[in-house]
């Protein structure tokens, strides 16, 4: 099973703004697209596969809400931090009994 680690991501009134949107930005984009700033994240998960680490963010709800891709697990930490700054909770490794479509299921239920 591939490394997982899982942070909460705390909101606040003085958050920052959404880094991460959904469709092209105008400069590149094709005319008339929207483009909109996704929800702000409530989980943070690390995954380790063959093909890099992942970073991907879920909203409360449970939705995905952006994903980067990283060379190493510090990498992906070090972009968290950067984003969230002190409002990202501390990591956590992800139980390997736990499927990768239950991690912010476990979130709730064991780290909240």
């Amino acid at each position: 099973m591939a490394h997982r680690e899982v942070a909460i991501v705390f909101t606040a009134d003085d958050r920052p703004p959404s880094r991460h949107f959904v469709g092209m930005p105008e400069v590149i984009g094709p005319a008339g697209q929207n483009r909109s700033a996704l929800a702000w994240p409530r989980v943070a998960v690390i995954i380790e596969r063959p093909d890099g680490v992942f970073l991907e963010r879920f909203s409360d709800s449970g939705e995905p809400v952006g994903d980067t891709w990283h060379m190493t697990v510090e990498e992906a930490k070090e972009q968290a931090a950067k984003e969230y700054d002190q409002l990202l909770g501390p990591w956590h490794v992800v139980p390997s009994e736990v499927d990768d479509d239950a991690i912010v299921d476990y979130v709730r239920t064991h780290l909240e």
